[in-house]
């Protein structure tokens, strides 16, 4: 088989292009080792690949597990514009309150220490921080 995009398959037809039902079981056996995979159609193949890609680390776009591991790793370890530019923080929040309020609270529920412990409470005081910061600003 050639070298798969799995980011690229969306369709059985993609699954199609790439292999056989008999290359795609050997191809995710490989991936899956030691366990098996149960394979019967073209649509079960389509189904692995997309559990593969939501659940299983190698697959996932980037280097975090979750969005709320990125969100802790860019709130307790970077700082500065690096941090903020990560985070999707712009200029715009410092002079919109209901933009930097939107933007907090999608965060905030991933960090939130009422439903988390460890790095998240620091993470959510980093948030708080920065969103006190625009929030002051918008009201100057």
């Amino acid at each position: 088989m050639k070298d798969i995009d799995f980011e690229s398959i969306n369709t059985i037809e993609d699954i199609k292009n790439y292999g056989s039902e008999k290359e795609w079981i050997d191809l995710l056996n490989g991936i899956v080792a030691p366990m098996k995979v149960n394979i019967r159609s073209f649509q079960d193949v389509l189904s692995i690949v997309e559990l593969l890609k939501s659940k299983w680390a190698p697959m996932m776009q980037g280097c975090f597990v979750s969005k709320k591991a990125e969100y802790i790793f860019y709130l307790t370890k970077l700082e500065g514009k690096q941090r903020n530019k990560l985070l999707g923080i712009s200029d715009e929040m410092y002079e919109n309150k209901e933009l930097a309020k939107s933007w907090y609270k999608n965060i905030a529920k991933s960090v939130h220490p009422d439903s988390n412990n460890g790095d998240e409470s620091k993470a959510f005081l980093v948030l708080k921080e920065l969103y006190d910061n625009m929030v002051d600003d918008c009201e100057e």
